[in-house]
């Protein structure tokens, strides 16, 4: 689990996360045969692609097929160079790119019930509006356990230049930093880069230090060094 912000108005736009990522319990069957534990606390789950036009975070799944998920992120990204360009066309690929991958892993790398990614993108909404646009997707296995499903709902603040922002990962982070988030926006004078890279980071501090313990470790789902990255 993890702890994963995004913010975005028409001008500014910013992604935080926390460093932590763990091994994963390890199962035989259905049987618990280790404990998940710690396996770096210095992982940065955000990223920025072309020039620092195109940035975002994950949380969940953070490795597979040999690969990180940010790396097959970018994979999907550089293939589907889109002409004409859209945040609502890249997301669609990005996702079901990672759909495929996910349905192609073996149950011995990942249990299919485990098979589960939430994303943060955020970019210009196309080549004639350069608008920012902020796409929260949830990937996820379906109720049967055979497919994968995925849903793309856009942050779009086309009509205001008011702060609007994502919060995916534990859900007790989210529920402490949820309102800090909006005590914090309501008290802003001034919304630029700076101000959302400061309230960012505070808030995923905030949600690691709020974060559960997670179910098959001993440890606390979110932690470690705190990202921040910002689009240019």
């Amino acid at each position: 689990m993890s702890i994963i912000i995004g913010f975005v108005n028409k001008t500014y736009a910013v992604v935080a996360s926390d460093g932590r990522i763990s091994t994963g319990a390890l199962y035989e069957g259905e049987t618990l045969i280790a404990k998940s534990i710690i396996q770096s606390d210095e992982f940065d789950k955000t990223f920025s692609f072309k020039n620092g036009k195109l940035i975002g975070a994950v949380s969940g799944i953070m490795r597979f097929k040999g690969k990180s998920t940010i790396e097959h992120i970018e994979s999907i990204v550089n293939e589907n160079n889109l002409s004409p360009f859209s945040m609502g066309d890249l997301a669609k690929k990005v996702c079901e790119g990672l759909k495929q991958g996910l349905l192609n892993t073996s149950s011995e790398e990942i249990l299919f019930r485990f098979r589960s990614i939430d994303l943060i993108l955020i970019g210009p909404k196309s080549d004639s509006d350069y608008t920012n646009q902020l796409k929260s997707c949830r990937i996820n296995p379906d109720e049967t356990l055979t497919n994968i499903e995925y849903t793309v709902n856009t942050i779009d603040p086309i009509s205001n230049d008011l702060a609007h922002y994502q919060i995916f990962g534990d859900d007790a982070a989210q529920s402490i930093v949820n309102p800090f988030l909006q005590k914090e926006i309501g008290l802003c004078k001034k919304i630029d880069a700076d101000s959302l890279r400061s309230i960012s980071y505070k808030a995923i501090r905030l949600g690691i230090k709020n974060s559960t313990s997670i179910k098959h470790g001993d440890h606390k789902s979110c932690g470690g060094k705190v990202y921040v990255k910002n689009i240019t």
